[in-house]
């Protein structure tokens, strides 16, 4: 029986709410987010996905098992979407001379896939737009220096998060919509992060 037991992933930013998300597929699950001080200025937060089922019991041999996870590969939009399991997130906002360089595609555990899109500017700039979907409970770690970066909330349109500063001037966007967790990172303006994120 294939059980998605969750997700270990390391990044850099944080998320500091809780909320109930809701999904046809999914049904409703509680988001626990809790940030950590671990020592000086190193800070850890955990995100949880739980079913909203106080009585729910787990089935016999549910747990954490080892699995084989896919490998990334590339694609074309198209394969991409057919393949994906949820509905596919494509910016409909692009900044003035930036195209779609790459698509990879990641099975993670079935049915978790991972999407991986990179745009390029017609100079050095970038950003990468990743989408993951959480069918079953769901975990993920990360952390991220007090001295390195700045965080605070963000708004663009129906999404909410976490917008993360990097000293290098690279930014991070993190939210949650719908079970699928979004990033939105690279070296663009916010404002047309915010606009890209929007379009969505």
């Amino acid at each position: 029986m294939a059980i998605v037991a969750g997700i270990i992933v390391l990044l850099a930013g944080t998320l500091s709410v809780s909320f109930p998300t809701k999904s046809r597929a999914l049904g409703v699950k509680i988001v626990n987010i809790v940030g950590t001080l671990l020592s000086g200025t190193q800070m850890n937060v955990r995100t949880e996905y739980k079913h909203n089922e106080t009585s729910r019991q787990p089935s016999p041999g549910e747990g954490i098992r080892e699995v084989d996870i896919g490998q990334e590969t590339a694609v074309s939009i198209d394969e991409a979407r057919s393949a994906c399991p949820y509905p596919l997130a494509i910016p409909k906002y692009l900044p003035p001379d930036f195209t779609l360089d790459t698509v990879k595609f990641q099975e993670m555990v079935s049915p978790v896939a991972k999407v991986t899109m990179r745009f390029a500017g017609s100079d050095s700039s970038y950003f990468l737009f990743t989408q993951v979907n959480s069918p079953g409970e769901y975990a993920q770690g990360y952390g991220y220096d007090l001295e390195d970066t700045t965080v605070e909330d963000f708004t663009a349109g129906e999404n909410n998060g976490k917008l993360v500063t990097f000293k290098n001037n690279k930014i991070k966007f993190l939210w949650i919509k719908q079970g699928v967790v979004y990033s939105l990172e690279g070296t663009l303006p916010k404002e047309d992060a915010l606009k890209i994120i929007e379009s969505m």
